[in-house]
């Protein structure tokens, strides 16, 4: 058993939750997640309104990722500010639905939106004239092309995903509103990270091919926390007492239990579609050095 697991529990006192003086900050995190998703839909239907399809054949391209990111920006509003999140206080298994619908759902529709580009046109064009014409325009290049590297990103998204499932990090989110909005934010970002290498159009940066393993072998690293609380014995994470009833009628350990079979099956599934989606990508986009020795017919046949 990992040595991250094994710290005792069982003298841990029960989780406050969003009671008592901890609601009002509660209230607050929430009221400024909901301002800054707000925010972002707003700018983003500006950034839309400047930036119309240019054909009408592409207009069903160009809709369909600004409903990819509305419906990114509803989702999480549903798992962070709804009394969803309450309920996530309670129930460990509600809390990896809620992880889970952040960083494999959540994230992925918003890349799908291409918000940094939507954005861009949002604001005004002498504006981002003079922003590249400053040095800082090269430093944040620079720093972001390190943040979203393949491999910064997958030991991004896997680090998180196990930290914040260790006793000490998990009681301390569940403890402390600041923590709590960090583990969130981390689980987006990181998020947004990994899928962006997967997602990305081409030039990418990783190729279809390369894609599958590095989708797997995330798969593999994030569900062994996974499997541990599903075959565990006692009780490791909870907002409860051990034996005390918690809602929807499951205890403490089962509550546990459920929420590794949650994010172990559920999570290893969506990365076994997705690779499955990269190996169909891969084998109709062949490599650069194999589609340059195609005839033109060949080429036209493979983009069809």
């Amino acid at each position: 058993m990992p040595a991250g697991y094994c710290l005792a529990t069982d003298s841990q006192p029960p989780l406050p939750g969003h009671a008592g003086h901890n609601a009002h900050f509660y209230a607050g995190l929430h009221l400024a997640w909901g301002l800054a998703i707000t925010a972002l839909t707003i700018l983003y239907i500006i950034g839309i309104s400047r930036r119309p399809p240019r054909h009408s054949l592409r207009a069903a391209r160009f809709w369909f990722r600004p409903l990819c990111m509305f419906a990114g920006l509803g989702l999480l509003a549903v798992l962070l500010i709804s009394p969803f999140d309450s309920l996530a206080h309670q129930l460990v298994s509600v809390h990896m639905v809620q992880h889970l619908g952040v960083m494999l759902i959540a994230a992925p529709l918003l890349v799908f939106g291409r918000p940094l580009r939507i954005y861009s046109a949002a604001l005004s064009p002498r504006a981002c004239v003079r922003w590249k014409e400053t040095p800082y325009y090269r430093h944040a290049q620079v720093i972001y092309s390190w943040i979203f590297h393949p491999t910064v990103a997958w030991c991004a998204f896997c680090a998180m995903i196990i930290f914040w499932h260790l006793p000490t990090p998990y009681f301390l989110a569940h403890r402390s509103v600041a923590v709590h909005a960090l583990m969130q934010t981390t689980f987006l970002l990181s998020g947004l990270m990994f899928w962006s290498v997967i997602l990305e159009r081409r030039p990418r940066r990783l190729g279809y091919g390369p894609s599958i393993p590095y989708v797997l072998s995330a798969a593999l690293v994030t569900s062994l926390p996974g499997a541990l609380l599903s075959f565990a014995h006692r009780q490791l994470l909870s907002a409860a007492v051990a034996g005390e009833a918690l809602p929807l009628g499951l205890t403490s350990l089962q509550d546990q239990q459920l929420a590794g079979l949650i994010m172990w099956i559920p999570m290893d599934l969506i990365f076994f579609v997705a690779s499955a989606c990269l190996f169909v990508l891969w084998l109709n986009h062949p490599a650069p050095h194999l589609r340059a020795q195609m005839n033109p017919d060949q080429r036209k046949h493979r983009d069809q």
